[in-house]
């Protein structure tokens, strides 16, 4: 996660947009052909100045709004709905809560770079909720530089009271809360603190189940599923959803398609059309089994790519990722069911990946496959 303050980043991207103005022409070297006390406006001292005050991102005081007002004067009373002039007052004062910022937005509410100094008077006085609520608008108004915006609210979640802000925000369905929410997922370093926020979305993103997979943090992914799924895996058998219709389950705990080459059908199963790429994954599915012997059943029905190769079954412990079994699907071409047996160790072994993967081939050949079911059921161990 980023480690620059969300007020940082406010003031960082304010100016940077100040920079682009002035150097644009877009601002101070209009000249707009009015005098102050009979004297011609000298811009162009006026906008050397304001350059000076640049220094690092920061905001000097070397100009203040007392040398710069004559040229303001003249160029507000110029273009009186014109809210730039304001705007460069509350900027030459390093006073991000000016009245000339409230003024400003009063005649132009789609002024971006006023209700940029607006969102950073916030973020400084503490108002974080607020804050938010203004970079929500700044991103729709400003959509060019959304994910900017994006990135100065996930970064707000270290200032006080940010990570409630940010909770509050993404349940009331803020402007971007999905945008955020993404970010957050791949930015914060608060596993706890991401689940409260997917909690909170409308839909809980792939992207949170893809973090907490990365992070080899199964247990918060398997309470997730069980708080998430409306109904419950207590009871359930695995691998959830044995026929594949893609329609039950929650997150890692489900099947997951990882490639274009796999789809779920409306009449249920996985199509699968494998080039012959090596090691491929097409779908996986996480499962918390305890240590004991189980039998695999496998349906489906497809084509036997020739000199081997083709479309397999992949059995590993998490997280080590150490190999339980592969397996191809050669027997169970023409709709046959295919068996077999299984070990979970007692160790190193709490979670499995069942992943469906395809294997090189000797022969290039497009192999073609409908998996319509997927069933695991324990062995009983005889009595000793």
């Amino acid at each position: 996660m980023t480690s620059v303050s969300g007020s940082k980043l406010v003031k960082t991207f304010l100016l940077a947009g100040v920079a682009t103005l002035i150097a644009t022409r877009a601002v101070l070297d209009v000249p707009y052909g009015v005098t102050q006390n009979g004297q011609p406006v000298d811009v162009a001292a006026l906008k050397s100045l304001l350059e000076k005050s640049l220094d690092e991102n920061r905001i000097e005081t070397s100009l203040t709004v007392e040398e710069a007002r004559p040229a303001l004067e003249a160029a507000l009373a110029a273009a009186p709905l014109d809210g730039t002039p304001l705007f460069l007052a509350a900027l030459l004062n390093d006073d991000p809560a000016h009245p000339a910022v409230a003024e400003a937005l009063r005649r132009n509410q789609r002024y971006v770079l006023a209700r940029r100094l607006k969102t950073q008077a916030l973020v400084e006085r503490g108002d974080v909720a607020e804050a938010m609520t203004q970079l929500g608008v700044l991103a729709r108004l400003d959509d060019d530089n959304r994910q900017r915006y994006v990135s100065i609210m996930a970064a707000l979640e270290t200032a006080p009271g940010g990570r409630e802000a940010i909770v509050d925000y993404v349940r009331n369905g803020g402007q971007i809360a999905d945008h955020l929410v993404m970010a957050l997922n791949r930015e914060s370093r608060d596993l706890n603190f991401l689940f409260d926020v997917n909690r909170a979305a409308d839909t809980v993103q792939p992207s949170f189940y893809d973090r907490l997979q990365q992070e080899n943090a199964f247990d918060l992914a398997l309470v997730a599923a069980m708080t998430f799924e409306e109904e419950g895996l207590a009871g359930r058998t695995w691998p959830l959803d044995p026929n594949l219709t893609g329609k039950e389950g929650e997150g890692l705990f489900s099947w997951r398609l990882h490639s274009l080459q796999a789809e779920f059908l409306d009449s249920g199963g996985v199509h699968i059309t494998h080039l012959g790429d090596d090691r491929v994954l097409f779908a996986r599915q996480v499962m918390p089994l305890g240590p004991g012997t189980y039998r695999l059943e496998i349906d489906g029905q497809g084509q036997v790519p020739l000199g081997g190769g083709g479309i397999a079954f992949r059995l590993s412990c998490l997280p080590n990722r150490s190999e339980m079994m592969t397996t191809t699907l050669e027997d169970a071409v023409n709709g046959e069911r295919r068996r077999l047996t299984f070990t979970v160790p007692p160790r190193d072994c709490g979670y499995q990946a069942l992943d469906i993967i395809g294997r090189a081939q000797e022969y290039s050949q497009i192999v073609r496959y409908h998996l319509t079911g997927v069933r695991i059921n324990a062995i009983p161990q005889a009595a000793g």
